[in-house]
């Protein structure tokens, strides 16, 4: 990716706890190796191991194809994680991989992989060569990937990208945010969690929760209970941590009203397609019965449509005539 550097930046690699602390998560470098290299394609030979020195290695293969057949083909990948190190980004030497010849033999691989959080020092990508020289039979390949190329294979598929949320959710809802703003308003729409009142948009992880109750259909003036419709009573905004509580309050003030609840990730209208197909369809539903939404309802969900319009939007070209104030140039729910 040509991009690397740019990328690189939004990606945070403190977001993976450290090895060194035995909290539950010191394995989590080397289990968000693994399952990179799973989403890559790689068979998965041995998981993850801490051994008496406390080193943990991978062994991974793939299966490569010849004139005359195929065969696996096994490496072994040495996860390094000093990106919490007090010595800023601290790279990788050679006194930090001792024996890559006989832990490779050992394991029966031909390859070996470097998976650093940083960077190789020099020192040790001379020793790995020179390992690789003086044994030819046993070291076929050396592969080093740093964080720049890490970041590079986050973004090859689309379960890469899973990994890429899971493992770095703050970096990944940064750059998803910033490849999406448009600009068409001169300020970033607002939508407050109706718990905690933080913005969902700034996290961009939240959810729209549509409450509706049956009523009949006016016809002429008279109540039609043969063809009821599912009336929008109230839209409420929640965040990710406050969603359960938001849950629990909802069904406490609305026990004695049947209602139905339909909730709704606030990414989703982020999308292009879903977001005019959505749009459409609550147009449809609105012509069909001209009081599908109470006035309070309706206000929230025009608002919440035209924020939202902010992400699916292209940048708009800025008139050269002094345009005057709109009432569409901030949205705050």
């Amino acid at each position: 990716m040509k991009d690397s550097e740019a990328e690189l930046l939004n990606v945070d690699f403190k977001e993976i706890p450290q090895g060194n602390l035995p909290n539950g998560d010191q394995d989590a470098f080397e289990l968000f190796a693994r399952d990179l290299f799973e989403a890559l394609g790689f068979k998965i030979v041995k998981e993850p191991s801490r051994g008496n020195d406390d080193r943990k290695d991978i062994i991974i293969s793939e299966i490569r194809e010849g004139e005359f057949g195929s065969n696996e083909f096994n490496y072994l990948v040495s996860c390094k994680h000093y990106s919490h190190n007090k010595i800023s980004n601290k790279s990788v030497g050679n006194s930090d991989e001792k024996d890559i010849v006989g832990r490779m033999r050992n394991n029966g691989c031909k390859g070996f992989i470097g998976f650093y959080s940083t960077i190789s020092s020099d020192a040790l990508q001379r020793e790995l060569k020179q390992a690789k020289d003086n044994n030819p039979a046993d070291f076929l390949e050396i592969k080093i990937f740093d964080r720049a190329k890490i970041v590079d294979l986050l973004h090859k598929n689309e379960k890469t990208l899973l990994l890429y949320k899971r493992y770095f959710p703050k970096s990944y809802r940064s750059q998803f945010i910033n490849e999406i703003n448009s600009g068409v308003y001169p300020h970033k729409p607002k939508i407050s969690c109706i718990e905690c009142d933080i913005d969902i948009i700034e996290l961009m992880s939240g959810y729209i929760i549509e409450l509706t109750k049956s009523e009949p259909k006016i016809r002429d003036g008279e109540k039609d209970w043969d063809y009821p419709i599912e009336k929008v009573q109230e839209i409420i905004f929640s965040c990710e941590d406050c969603i359960k509580s938001v849950h629990k309050k909802i069904n406490k003030k609305y026990k004695n009203w049947p209602y139905q609840i339909r909730k709704t990730d606030i990414t989703y209208f982020t999308d292009p397609k879903f977001f005019i197909d959505n749009l459409m369809r609550n147009c449809s539903f609105m012509r069909a019965y001209n009081d599908g939404y109470t006035d309070h309802a309706y206000r929230k969900w025009n608002n919440f449509s035209r924020a939202m319009f902010y992400f699916v939007s292209r940048p708009m070209k800025v008139n050269k005539r002094k345009a005057g104030p709109s009432s569409i140039d901030r949205y705050e729910l």
